[in-house]
């Protein structure tokens, strides 16, 4: 074969081109045997070449990724820190995120909230801690972010007014505000979350009214009173502000010395178990036969997994509701190499 010749067969090979791949067999098997080999070997040799072909993979390119898998595994295990830091911040934004924040907890590393005059736009390391940032908020762009930091840097904030009264314009407007605050970015200010959410129309004309006068009133405005957010309405608050739950998982204020956790519950295959778990989202469908059945995706602060309700469990269990931990019943299944629980009841706590 010439050097275009080969080429031609090796494209064909990487781009899976079967036809062209089957009409050189019998060139290649004549080709071969003119130079003095049996058909035999030279249909062998084919057949090797088509089959490396589905994926071949050279020892020096296998040794590369070898080695930079051993540096990472040392990175990780002797500097977790600044591993996850780095891996976090190349995951900003990406579905990946929630997965990564729930491998450093298991790798015992502490996150400190989000703070408005600590965060940043990226995670750091403070004190062996890592600082959330402000850019894992759903709506705190680069640029909103980028006006937090640059009024920081003239003097820290002192409270949440002084926050609003530097900070509030066009970009950190009220939607921005409001998320800022359900995130608890002024808890050390020992801010009432909903007490501020509740009353932000009033905030923000004592605000607009500081900006048009250039002057700090010297009386805050009356606020109505309210009882700060509830643990569930903080859950409810993250998943809207986050896209997941952050600063700890629902499931971990209950007594749970009588249920199987699903850091373990794959070694009951087959069994039937109790656990206690955090609904983080519902698919419903038809079947066949035109009755419900639901897909629901379950998690504890270890893993997350699908649990499966056919239509008569369904039917006992009654509306399920999202973002609420349940307590159920379950048989551990496999399904494709995939666990799951085959919900027989789930009892909501």
């Amino acid at each position: 074969y010439s050097y275009s010749e080969a080429d031609n067969i090796r494209r064909a090979m990487s781009k899976k081109k079967h036809d062209i791949i089957e009409n050189e067999k019998s060139n290649f098997i004549k080709r071969v045997v003119l130079k003095g080999y049996t058909e035999s070997i030279a249909i062998e040799l084919y057949e090797l070449i088509i089959k490396f072909s589905s994926y071949g993979f050279n020892k020096s390119h296998s040794v590369v990724y070898s080695l930079v898998a051993f540096q990472m595994a040392y990175l990780k295990a002797h500097y977790k820190e600044y591993f996850m830091k780095n891996l976090l911040n190349m995951n900003k934004g990406s579905e990946k995120l929630k997965e990564y924040i729930d491998e450093s907890k298991l790798l015992k590393i502490e996150f400190d909230k989000i703070s408005i005059n600590l965060s940043t736009n990226e995670f750091y390391i403070n004190n062996n801690n890592l600082v959330l940032p402000f850019t894992i908020i759903k709506n705190i762009s680069s640029i909103i972010c980028d006006e937090i930091l640059v009024e920081r840097t003239k003097e820290k904030f002192k409270s949440f007014y002084d926050f609003m009264i530097r900070c509030y314009s066009k970009n950190i407007n009220k939607r921005i505000v409001i998320s800022l605050v359900e995130c608890g970015v002024f808890d050390e200010f020992n801010l009432n979350k909903k007490e501020t959410v509740n009353n932000i129309n009033e905030i923000l004309n004592y605000v607009t009214l500081c900006k048009d006068l250039n002057i700090v009133l010297d009386s805050y405005p009356v606020l109505e009173k309210f009882d700060d957010y509830s643990d569930k309405e903080n859950v409810d608050n993250e998943i809207n502000n986050y896209g997941f739950y952050l600063s700890h998982h629902p499931v971990t204020k209950y007594d749970r010395s009588n249920s199987i956790s699903l850091e373990i519950y794959k070694k009951y295959f087959d069994k039937v178990i109790t656990t206690i778990l955090f609904v983080e989202s519902i698919k419903t469908i038809k079947t066949k036969n035109n009755e419900k059945m639901s897909f629901i995706k379950l998690s504890d602060e270890f893993e997350t997994t699908e649990g499966v309700i056919f239509s008569s469990s369904l039917k006992k269990i009654g509306d399920i509701e999202k973002n609420n931990v349940y307590k159920i019943n379950a048989k551990v299944e496999r399904r494709n190499n995939t666990f799951q629980l085959i919900i027989y009841n789930m009892i909501k706590l």
